[in-house]
């Protein structure tokens, strides 16, 4: 007996899913996190920059404001919704999607704390 035999998926749950799977759901999250993500790292490094924070605290506060604690957000959406439901979809989507851009912030800010900071 397969595993789909035995937990058979509701067609009204499958229905919901193929509808969020074919929109492009996965982009609809993933294009707004990015933007955001890069808006608020360069704005909140921007702004410690300004303020001449030293760049060993500049760069970890862009990324922790940048960060959008994902790993809760699929604990919680699976824990209330279960794990076939579009919420938990979506933070899984957006757990994919935060990990390269703040590797890419991550480079970034190195690059920029290479550079010699004017005094």
């Amino acid at each position: 007996m397969s595993l789909h035999e035995k937990y058979p998926i509701p067609p009204d749950l499958t229905e919901k899913l193929d509808l969020y799977i074919s929109d492009h759901f996965a982009l609809r999250i993933a294009v707004p996190l990015i933007i955001q993500t890069f808006v608020i790292f360069f704005l909140c490094y921007g702004v410690c920059n300004a303020l001449k924070i030293p760049f060993d605290v500049a760069a970890p506060a862009g990324m922790i404001g940048a960060s959008n604690f994902f790993e809760l957000a699929v604990a919680v959406a699976i824990a209330l919704f279960g794990t076939a439901s579009p919420a938990a979809l979506a933070t899984t989507v957006g757990v994919l999607t935060e990990v390269p851009v703040m590797l890419t912030l991550v480079r970034i800010a190195n690059r920029a704390g290479a550079e010699p900071q004017g005094d």
